[in-house]
């Protein structure tokens, strides 16, 4: 994973030069940050070409992973062989229509199939699944001032730890929650519906 945000661009946001000995931990928190968001999210920002599989039970509108193209959606046999082959806009619409990412999928209800098989791993989509063909900007900063926040208490600019012991080290940091409600509020604009 490349991350959301670079050096270059906490730098800047904190206006200092990041000091070498803690370089290389920086690394690791924009890797920590950037997973985390994709947690949070239930989606990445990186966009991957890839097969997914998915288990269905006769409805006709099914929830899947954020994609921003589909080459295939097909509907596999008991055995995982492809039993057939859909068509866009024919057998099948990805929803939201007035938006890039696409996360649901509805089946024609006057089509050849109505309702999607019954049974598990019965639905295969290849596509590029990721909320983004680049990471968008308000995300790009939610990282960005996430882990200038870790390096501003790493170095000690924050007043943010609430115990600390000297005897086999024991720290206690304030509320968690309350350090993520601002970027909350913007995740959450990105947040996946639960599949």
């Amino acid at each position: 994973m490349a991350g959301y945000t670079n050096e270059q661009k906490i730098e800047n946001y904190l206006q200092v030069d990041i000091d070498d000995s803690i370089s290389g931990y920086v690394t690791d928190w924009i890797n920590w940050v950037s997973k985390y968001i994709d947690n949070y999210c239930k989606t990445t920002f990186e966009p991957t070409t890839t097969s997914k599989y998915y288990d269905t039970g006769g409805q006709r509108r099914l929830f899947i992973d954020n994609l921003t193209s589909v080459t295939a959606v097909e509907f596999l046999d008991e055995d995982g062989d492809v039993d057939e082959s859909l068509t866009e806009n024919g057998d099948y619409w990805l929803y939201p229509l007035n938006k890039t990412t696409k996360n649901e999928i509805r089946l024609d209800p006057y089509g050849r199939h109505p309702n999607f098989l019954i049974g598990s791993k019965r639905l295969k989509i290849t596509g590029v699944f990721g909320d983004a063909t680049t990471v968008p900007p308000d995300i790009e900063m939610v990282a960005t001032q996430m882990v200038g926040d870790l390096i501003k208490q790493n170095t000690g600019e924050t007043n943010d730890i609430k115990a600390e012991t000297l005897g086999d080290r024991s720290v206690t940091y304030s509320d968690a929650e309350k350090y993520l409600l601002p970027y909350k509020a913007v995740l959450d604009n990105y947040r996946c519906p639960t599949l």
